[in-house]
C-alpha cells in the first residue's frame, strides 16, 4: 500500500453470525486485524440496516445508525 493510505478490511452481514456459529475461517493472509479500518454491516431486527466500524489506530468502535 501507499505510505499514508488507509489499510480497509470489510466484511458482509452473515460474517458476525457466522462466526458465533463458529463456521467462519480467515485465511492468514486476510487478517483483519492489520487493518486500519474494519467495516461490519450490521441487519438488525430482519428490517433495519446499521454500520459498524473499528479503528484500530485509535482502538475505537463507532456504531451509524440512522435511528439512533
Amino acid at each position: 500500500s501507499k505510505p499514508g493510505s488507509l489499510r480497509i478490511f470489510t466484511h458482509n452481514s452473515y460474517f458476525l453470525k457466522m462466526s458465533a456459529d463458529r463456521r467462519v475461517n480467515i485465511p492468514k493472509k486476510e487478517n483483519p486485524l492489520v487493518n486500519d479500518l474494519i467495516f461490519f454491516p450490521l441487519h438488525l431486527n430482519g428490517n433495519h440496516w446499521a454500520l459498524a466500524v473499528v479503528d484500530m489506530t485509535k482502538h475505537t468502535f463507532y456504531l451509524y445508525d440512522s435511528l439512533s
